[in-house]
C-alpha cells in the first residue's frame, strides 16, 4: 500500500512541473494566434486599399475622358455653328448685292427717266418732289446662333 501513494507523489510532482510550461504554451499560442490574427486583418486591409484605390483610379480616368470628349464635342459644335453662320450671312450677302444692284439700275432708270421728261417739261422741277437716294452702309450680326458657347469678356 505504500507504493501507490508514492506513484501518485510523484505524479504530482510531475504535474506541478507541467504546469508552468502548460500555461506559458499556452499563453505563447495565443499571442502567436493574436499576432497572425492581426497579421491577416492587415493584410485583407491592405488589399482592401489597394483596389480601392484603383477603382478610383479608374473612375478618375474615366471621369476625365467624359470631360475632355465633352470639351472636344463642345468645341466643335461652335466651331460648326461659327462655319454654318458665316455661310449664311455669306450667301445673304451675296443676295443682298443682288438686290442693291438691281435696285441701283431700277434708281438709275428712274433717275434717267425723270431728267428726260425734267428737260421735256422745261427743266423746273418742283423742289418738294425731290427724293433723296440712302444706302444702307452696313449691318452687324453675330456668328453665334444662341448665347450658349459664346465667348465671355474677361472682368
Amino acid at each position: 500500500q505504500t507504493k501507490p501513494p508514492a506513484m501518485s507523489s510523484t505524479a504530482g510532482a510531475q504535474q506541478s512541473d507541467a504546469a508552468p510550461s502548460t500555461n506559458s504554451s499556452i499563453a505563447l499560442c495565443l499571442i502567436s494566434a493574436a499576432g497572425v490574427s492581426v497579421a491577416a486583418a492587415a493584410a485583407v486591409y491592405w488589399l482592401q486599399e489597394r483596389r480601392h484605390g484603383r477603382e478610383k483610379q479608374k473612375q478618375n480616368t474615366e471621369c476625365e475622358k467624359w470631360v475632355s470628349l465633352r470639351q472636344e464635342e463642345r468645341t466643335g459644335r461652335i466651331r460648326a455653328e461659327v462655319k454654318l453662320r458665316t455661310a449664311i450671312k455669306e450667301l445673304e450677302q451675296i443676295k443682298q448685292q443682288q438686290q442693291q444692284q438691281q435696285q441701283q439700275q431700277q434708281q438709275q432708270q428712274q433717275h434717267n427717266s425723270s431728267i428726260q421728261s425734267e428737260s421735256n417739261n422745261g427743266g423746273g422741277a418742283d423742289p418738294r418732289t425731290r427724293t433723296m437716294l440712302l444706302t444702307c452702309i452696313g449691318t452687324v450680326e453675330s456668328p453665334y446662333l444662341k448665347r450658349m458657347g459664346t465667348p465671355r469678356q474677361p472682368q
